[in-house]
């Protein structure tokens, strides 16, 4: 069985792209923190590069910056290509099928309602805010 389930947050602003038919393709890297402290008593992180398609890949574009936090459920896929000059190049990707936005941005709480109400008390963790499935 193929199936991986990763909670982390993206390292950088996914990247949207069409291809030539239209279809939307979303990829973005994202670092998981290991259960356990190194030596230093720092953690450690594995960093992961994840595809999405479709209208969650144009969600996930539209709603994700750098930073946030999310969880990624897919399966681990090899890319391998050959360039121009004939070279062979090796890559893994996560093939998401399912993601799961963790938290709201600080820009819609201060839009909310209940203005300024999470500003003294830190970040506010949300569990499975919404869930995009294709």
């Amino acid at each position: 069985m193929n199936s991986i389930h990763l909670y982390g947050r993206l390292t950088k602003d996914p990247d949207v792209r069409y291809t030539s038919t239209g279809r939307v393709v979303t990829n973005f890297d994202m670092a998981v923190n290991r259960p356990y402290k190194n030596a230093k008593g720092e953690r450690d992180a594995d960093f992961f590069r994840v595809e999405i398609w479709g209208k969650a890949a144009e969600l996930v574009g539209n709603s994700c910056k750098k930073g946030h936090r999310i969880v990624v459920h897919g399966s681990m896929r090899n890319n391998v290509y050959t360039d121009e000059a004939g070279v062979k190049h090796y890559g893994d990707v996560v093939a998401a099928n399912n993601i799961f936005f963790v938290e709201k941005t600080a820009e819609a709480y201060k839009s909310s309602p209940n203005d300024g109400s999470f500003d003294s008390m830190g970040e506010a963790i949300l569990q499975n805010d919404f869930e995009v499935d294709f």
